[in-house]
């Protein structure tokens, strides 16, 4: 039974992993029957604290309207952002869809930013 519960659980997160990473085939039976809150509950119920913080850093990375915290908010763009500067110095070139969400991230932040600065909030 162990091994058995083990496996579907292997499964589940690597079904989570694939769906947050865009990693899949569309006609893959197994993520057409994952939904985003789906993801988000799976999530929430792994025990294993190093397994579930990568999986949130993963689903915060590309749903990061979910996250209410304005300074996790801010951390997190900051990190992408991050990742983004140290792929362009290592000398990769952008595709489109990495500019475009350089881009996005990089507007959500500035959003982000003018809101707190509106409440006279000060960042250290």
């Amino acid at each position: 039974m162990n091994s058995t519960m083990g496996e579907f659980s292997k499964q589940k997160i690597n079904q989570v992993v694939n769906y947050l990473r865009d990693n899949y085939d569309k006609d893959d039976y197994c993520y057409n029957e994952i939904t985003k809150e789906e993801v988000k509950y799976i999530i929430s119920i792994i025990g294993e604290p190093i397994v579930k913080n990568k999986l949130e850093k993963l689903y915060y990375s590309k749903f990061t309207e979910d996250i209410v915290d304005q300074e996790k908010k801010i951390q997190m763009y900051k990190e992408k952002i991050n990742d983004l500067q140290l792929y362009i110095t290592s000398g990769k070139i952008l595709n489109k869809k990495e500019l475009d969400e350089l881009k996005d991230r990089l507007n959500e932040l500035l959003v982000c930013l003018n809101k707190i600065n509106s409440y006279g909030v000060k960042l250290q």
